[in-house]
């Protein structure tokens, strides 16, 4: 954690250490958001979400670690979580008590890598393309549309 007040030369403040893996951060308000994912080439063995309290940013906190299949990209779009879950696809949780989310939808049928998410609509990319997520009904939320990708080896 750094304070950026100075862009120029941030300072370092602390850290919260973890198992070695890929890990995706997002923070928001008084909670980091982290995406574990084992198995790969960062080493490691553990799919989870850990949330960690950020309140007093010298001594951050974990709050929670919630078991997944193979995590990598997540987005926030208020109290909206998005995870991007391998072959169990994307994954809409209600994050407004990181103590306990709360499983609101999930697309299935593709494996989506990474996702940025605002007022209903998700951009989420895949290997095989780039996918649009409607999710103006968070209990449905459903492929609106994809662009495929033609991979040339």
């Amino acid at each position: 954690i750094y304070n950026a007040s100075n862009p120029d030369q941030p300072t370092f403040l602390s850290q919260f250490t973890h198992v070695r893996t890929c890990d995706p951060v997002i923070a928001d308000g008084d909670y980091a958001y982290v995406t574990l994912r084992g198995g790969g080439f960062c080493g490691g063995f553990t799919n989870q979400l850990d949330i960690i309290n950020l309140k007093d940013l010298l001594h951050p906190v974990p709050v929670r670690s919630y078991p997944l299949s193979g995590p990598q990209g997540l987005s926030k779009d208020g109290y909206l979580l998005f995870i991007c879950d391998g072959r169990d696809g994307l994954k809409l949780f209600n994050a407004g008590d990181p103590y306990n989310l709360s499983l609101l939808s999930q697309v299935k049928g593709f494996q989506p890598t990474d996702v940025i998410a605002l007022g209903g609509i998700a951009i989420v990319t895949a290997k095989d393309g780039l996918y649009c997520i409607d999710y103006s009904d968070v209990n449905n939320a459903k492929i609106a549309s994809k662009i495929p990708v033609i991979q040339n080896n």
